[in-house]
C-alpha cells in the first residue's frame, strides 16, 4: 500500500469520527507502542479502578520511522498490545511490520516491556512511571528504559490539560549475541550507535481535551515535534490522526477491553437501582 493510501485512510478515519461523535466517552489514549501517551511519547497515566487490555495498530511514515531495521528507515505498521496485570504493573508487546520489504523481513522489532507505577498523581504531585525493557527479546530494536512524570489540570468533568515529561537512557543492558547463537551474551551498549533513537534523551508531551471524546496533542519525542487529533468512539474504540514533524500524516486505532467488567445480569440490576 502506498503512502498516499495511508494518508487517504487517515482522512477517512477522521471523517468517520466526526459523524459518530455523539457516542463518545472517556477512555485512555495510547501512543504508537500501545502505552498511554500521545504519538511517540508515553504518559504516566493509570485509569483509577480500571484494568484494561488494549489492542491496536499505528502507521508511521518512512521519514519518521523508529524501528530502523539495519539502520535504514522504512514505513511501519506497529501492532501493539498492553495489559494491566496489577494496578501498578503493565505488560506491553509490540510487533513492527515493514510493508516495503515483506520478503526480506516481514516483522522487524519484536518487543515487550514492563511499565511500573512508582507513585500516583496527587493534588500537587505528578505521577511517576518507569518503562523497562528486559534484555531477553529477539530482534528487539526498540529497547528503551524510560522515566516519565505526568500532571493533569481539570476545570470540570470534561475539560482538562495534561502535561508529561521524561527521560530515556542511551545506555542499555542488551543481548549482544547473534540470533543464530546457541548461548547469550550481554553488555551495556549505546542505543544511538545501534540506530535506536526512540525516546533517547529528554521528551515531553501535552494534551488539551475540551470534551471527553476529543483531544489535541503536541509532543517532542527527544528529536522532533509532532501533533495529533484524538477521538473516542463507542466507549472502547479510539482513533487518532497524526501529523509527524508537521510534515507527513499517519494514523492510529486501538480498542480497549476492560478486564474488570461485571456480569451482564449484575450490571442490569445496578441500572434498575
Amino acid at each position: 500500500m502506498s503512502c498516499f493510501g495511508y494518508k487517504t485512510i487517515s482522512r477517512i478515519i477522521l471523517i468517520n469520527c466526526l459523524f459518530f461523535f455523539t457516542s463518545f466517552d472517556a477512555i485512555s489514549q495510547t501512543n504508537v507502542l500501545g502505552k498511554p501517551g500521545y504519538l511517540m511519547t508515553p504518559a504516566s497515566r493509570w485509569e483509577a479502578g480500571r484494568r484494561d487490555l488494549v489492542l491496536g495498530l499505528a502507521y508511521i511514515p518512512e521519514k519518521f520511522a523508529i524501528n530502523n531495521f539495519m539502520k535504514a528507515p522504512f514505513q511501519e505498521l506497529m501492532i501493539h498490545g498492553n495489559i494491566d496485570i496489577f494496578d501498578f504493573l503493565r505488560l506491553g508487546v509490540n510487533l513492527t511490520y515493514l510493508p516495503d520489504i515483506p520478503q526480506r523481513i516481514g516483522i522487524g522489532d519484536r518487543h515487550f516491556d514492563l511499565s511500573i507505577r512508582v507513585w500516583k498523581e496527587k493534588k500537587w504531585l505528578p505521577s511517576l512511571m518507569l518503562i523497562l525493557t528486559p534484555p531477553i527479546g529477539v530482534s528487539d530494536f526498540l529497547t528503551h528504559n524510560v522515566a516519565v512524570m505526568t500532571k493533569t489540570i481539570s476545570w470540570n468533568t470534561a475539560e482538562r490539560l495534561e502535561f508529561s515529561a521524561g527521560y530515556g537512557m542511551d545506555k542499555v543492558f542488551f543481548n549482544t549475541s547473534a540470533p543464530t547463537s546457541q548461548g547469550r551474551s550481554y553488555d551495556f551498549v549505546s542505543r544511538s550507535e545501534m540506530g535506536n533513537f526512540y525516546l533517547n534523551g529528554f521528551f515531553s508531551g501535552m494534551k488539551y481535551s475540551p470534551a471527553n471524546w476529543f483531544g489535541l496533542i503536541l509532543e517532542y519525542d527527544s528529536r522532533q515535534f509532532h501533533a495529533a487529533a484524538h477521538f473516542l468512539i463507542w466507549k472502547k474504540l479510539a482513533l487518532q490522526t497524526s501529523w509527524y514533524g508537521f510534515e507527513q500524516w499517519g494514523g492510529m486505532i486501538h480498542y480497549s477491553l476492560p478486564l474488570d467488567t461485571k456480569p451482564r445480569e449484575l450490571r442490569r440490576y445496578e441500572k434498575r437501582d
